[in-house]
């Protein structure tokens, strides 16, 4: 999509910050930008289950505090400057970038929120977008956690009308409403 298209945004759903390396979300997600002309945003998560952690259980227990110290890491690698200091293989300290550089010298970030008041504050906290689905929120409980986070986008000093909330639909098409609903109903 990234070469094959002109005008669309492209996004990540969720990349679970918590099980990767903030370089390579970077560089990787800095590499379609470059290829799309500088139309990429990036999705992330903290991720769910435990099972989902079979790769990196170390980090499943903060799994919440290490999504947004990676998110900081990345943005900061997104920016003309930003660097990240690690230890090579002989032990020494060395200053990482990623290359290409974002073309905007940034990306907007949705950040996945289910049904956690907290999550969607948190969101706002940091100037991001949220993605969401009425999974687990009723729509009285969605325009709760929205109100929740435009109030922390305000008391942060980000513009509370600029963040963007997707809310996913799910759908499943059959040849009828009635055949949809009653292949849908159970599952």
């Amino acid at each position: 999509l990234a070469v094959s298209t002109e005008q669309i945004r492209l996004r990540s759903g969720t990349i679970v910050l918590p099980q990767n390396n903030a370089i390579r979300v970077a560089e990787q997600a800095s590499t379609v930008d470059a290829l799309s002309g500088g139309r990429v945003d990036l999705g992330v998560s903290t991720g769910w289950g435990v099972v989902d952690f079979a790769l990196s259980p170390h980090t499943f227990a903060n799994k919440r505090a290490d999504m947004f110290a990676k998110l900081r890491a990345v943005r900061n690698l997104f920016k003309p400057e930003g660097s990240q200091r690690l230890l090579d293989g002989a032990g020494r300290e060395r200053d990482l970038s990623v290359f290409p550089r974002t073309l905007r010298g940034g990306m907007d970030v949705w950040i996945a929120c289910a049904n956690s008041e907290q999550m969607f504050f948190d969101a706002g906290a940091v100037g991001a977008n949220v993605l969401t689905a009425l999974l687990m929120l009723s729509p009285t409980r969605l325009a709760q956690c929205v109100h929740i986070y435009r109030q922390s986008l305000s008391y942060h000093g980000f513009d509370p009308t600029s963040g963007i909330v997707s809310v996913m639909a799910h759908t499943f098409l059959a040849p009828t409403d009635d055949i949809a609903r009653r292949l849908a109903d159970e599952p």
